[in-house]
């Protein structure tokens, strides 16, 4: 194997291998994963007038609602006779393949950056 191909290919492998680990530090697979999440969520939220299933958001890759019953509804209020709907977690469970194959896809085009290898 001839060691000046190697010698001369390292700097660049190393660099760009360095840039891709910055990269996936901070990795997130944006708004395509929270809404995958969020029509999950949407489906799953429990339904009387349809205001909660409504209203959730993405905000970045994460999905949020500003009602303040949501966690009520989530969690449960044993104190007043409601008991919990986890329809968030059965909404991640659902879409967990699809959010993971987006992740996987941002991370992908991250290690394709590497070169010289």
């Amino acid at each position: 194997r001839d060691v000046s191909c190697v010698r001369t290919s390292f700097p660049r492998f190393a660099g760009t291998l360095r840039t891709a680990a910055d990269k996936l530090a901070d990795l997130d697979p944006g708004p395509a994963a929270g809404e995958i999440l969020r029509a999950e969520v949407a489906r799953e939220a429990p339904r009387r007038t349809g205001t909660l299933a409504a209203s959730h958001r993405v905000e970045g890759s994460a999905v949020v609602t500003d009602l303040i019953y949501a966690g009520v509804i989530v969690g449960g209020w044993p104190g007043h006779g409601i008991e919990a709907n986890p329809y968030t977690e059965r909404a991640a469970e659902a879409a967990e393949a699809a959010v993971v194959e987006e992740w996987d896809k941002a991370a992908g085009a991250v290690l394709d950056l590497v070169v010289g290898a």
